[in-house]
C-alpha cells in the first residue's frame, strides 16, 4: 500500500497522544516504551503515580479507547490499513516478533523512524479493532491474527506437518517443507501461497531450521545442535564425507556455529566418545549412519570375514577393510598375520 512520506506513522501517533490528559498520555507512553523503547509494567507505573496496578490498566483502557474516536483513529487509518493487508498476505496470520521487527521495515519502507518502529506497531495493533493477540505457549509463538476464525485450522495444519517431519525423521530443504505444509494447508482450506505457508510455520515452537537452511523438529541436533558434538555430525552430514578433526573444526567455525574457537583437540576429545562417529583414520572421523564400523583394523576384518558365506581373499579382505578406513595396504596386511584371529585356508581367510 503506497503512503504518504510525509504522513509519518510516528509523528502523528505523537501528536495523537498529545489528545489525552497528561496521566494517560504517560501511562500509553510508559506502557508502549514510545520514548526510550523500554516497555513498562503496570506495577511499575503503579508505583510512579501511587496507584494499583489495576488503576494503570484502567488508564491504558480509557486512554486507548480515547485514541479510538473517530476523528483521532481516522489518522491512523493508512497505517492500520498497511498492517491488515500485510497480515492477510501472510494468511491472516504474523508471528509478533516478525511483525514489530523486520515486517515492520517493509510496510513502513518510505518512513524512517527515529527510534525502533516496535512501540509504534504495537500501539497500531492495540488500537485496531481487526487485530487480536494470540500469547505465547509452550508449542506456539505469540502472533496477531486479522482473522481469529483461521487460527485453529492453522494450528491443525501446522501439527500436521509436525508429526509428517517427525515420521520422515531427517531435516528437509525449504522446498520440501513449503511443499508438505501446502498439503496440510489444502485440507484445511487455508492459503498456499508460499509466503502464507512460511507464516503459518513460524509460529510454531516446534519446527525450526538450521544454518545451512534445512527444517526439521526444533529438538533434533541436526537442526539445534547444542555441544561440539552435535555441531560436528551436522557438518559432517552436511559434507556427506569423512573429515579430519581439523578440518571439522574449520566447518564448525566457517558455519557460524562455535561462539568460540573450536579446536582440533577438544573436537577429537568428543568425537571418540560418542557412537555416531567412527574414527576412520589418523584424527579422521566418518559417520555410522553411512555404514561405517568402529572398532580396530582386527575388528573391521573380522566382521568383514563374519559377514562373508566363503572364505576371503587378501585382495577382498583389503578392499574390505579400505571401504571401513583410510590407512595402508601393509597396515591391513600386519593385522591379518594375527594368527589368534585370523586362519588362512587354500580358499582364503576365515576367523580362527
Amino acid at each position: 500500500m503506497n503512503m504518504s512520506a510525509n504522513n509519518h506513522p510516528q509523528k502523528v501517533i505523537t501528536n495523537l497522544i498529545n489528545n489525552l490528559s497528561p496521566k494517560q498520555k504517560d501511562v500509553i507512553i510508559k506502557r508502549f516504551g514510545l520514548k526510550d523503547g523500554k516497555r513498562r509494567t503496570l506495577e511499575a507505573i503503579g508505583d510512579e503515580h501511587g496507584i494499583t496496578r489495576e488503576r494503570v490498566r484502567q488508564i491504558e483502557e480509557d486512554a486507548l479507547n480515547n485514541l479510538r474516536k473517530p476523528q483521532l483513529i481516522s489518522q491512523l487509518n493508512e497505517f492500520l490499513n498497511a498492517l491488515q493487508s500485510h497480515i492477510e498476505n501472510h494468511g491472516n496470520i504474523k508471528k509478533e516478533d516478525s511483525l514489530l521487527g523486520k515486517d515492520a521495515h517493509t510496510i513502513f519502507a518510505q518512513h524512517k523512524f527515529t527510534n525502533h518502529p516496535k512501540p509504534f506497531i504495537h500501539l497500531l495493533l492495540a488500537l485496531g479493532k481487526s487485530f487480536e493477540r494470540h500469547n505465547e505457549t509452550k508449542d506456539w509463538h505469540s502472533f496477531w491474527t486479522t482473522d481469529k476464525s483461521t487460527v485453529a485450522n492453522v494450528k491443525l495444519a501446522v501439527s500436521a506437518l509436525h508429526e509428517k517431519l517427525k515420521n520422515h525423521n531427517q531435516p528437509v530443504d525449504k522446498e520440501t517443507l513449503i511443499g508438505f505444509a501446502r498439503d496440510f494447508a489444502k485440507q484445511k482450506n487455508l492459503s498456499t501461497t508460499d509466503q502464507a505457508l512460511a507464516s503459518y510455520i513460524s509460529t510454531s515452537k516446534n519446527i525450526n531450521s538450521n544454518v545451512f537452511e534445512q527444517y526439521g523438529l526444533a529438538h533434533w541436533p541436526e537442526i539445534n545442535p547444542r555441544g561440539m558434538k552435535d555441531k560436528a555430525y551436522l557438518v559432517l552430514k552436511r559434507l556427506n564425507k569423512p573429515l579430519h578433526v581439523m578440518q571439522v573444526a574449520s566447518e564448525i567455525e566457517k558455519a557460524g556455529l562455535a561462539k568460540k574457537q573450536a579446536h582440533p583437540q577438544t573436537v577429537h576429545n568428543e568425537l571418540i566418545k560418542d557412537s555416531r562417529f567412527v574414527l576412520v583414520g589418523r584424527g579422521t572421523y566418518a559417520l555410522t549412519d553411512w555404514g561405517y564400523v568402529p572398532g580396530t583394523i582386527k575388528d573391521v576384518i573380522a566382521k568383514s570375514l563374519s559377514k562373508s558365506p566363503k572364505p576371503l581373499s587378501k585382495e577382498e579382505i583389503v578392499s574390505a577393510v579400505l571401504d571401513q578406513r583410510q590407512v595402508k595396504e601393509n597396515t591391513i596386511l600386519l593385522n591379518l598375520q594375527n594368527r589368534k584371529l585370523f586362519k588362512k585356508t587354500g580358499e582364503g581367510y576365515i576367523l580362527a
